[in-house]
């Protein structure tokens, strides 16, 4: 890819195209596959009404990593705010904490 920067080639149009060819390339990738290989500690922290990445695919990968944990915010879309928010916060302290005390 050759990037020249002109008024007719701005840096919106140079993130474009990068963005373009990140995600052509992410489509043949199987984000699993790699899971399965790594052994750290993962907590993932999903909204059940996730309209960007489905909740599913949230609940194969605590199946495909070796030590995960799944904390699904009731009603919560791909953002949190308010309590619900509030409620990701304390799980992912939690976690941490955890993380650093040797539990899981």
């Amino acid at each position: 890819m050759k990037l020249q920067f002109s008024p007719k080639n701005n840096q919106q149009d140079r993130v474009t195209e990068v963005g373009k060819a990140y995600f052509e390339k992410s489509l043949d990738y199987d984000v699993y596959n790699d899971m399965k290989n790594y052994d750290g500690k993962v907590l993932i922290v999903h909204g059940t009404s996730d309209n960007v990445a489905p909740i599913s695919y949230s609940r194969r990968a605590i199946e495909t990593f070796k030590n995960a944990r799944l904390k699904e915010i009731p009603g919560a879309g791909h953002g949190f705010r308010g309590a619900q928010q509030e409620e990701a916060t304390k799980a992912i302290i939690d976690f941490v904490k955890g993380s650093i005390q040797g539990d899981r």
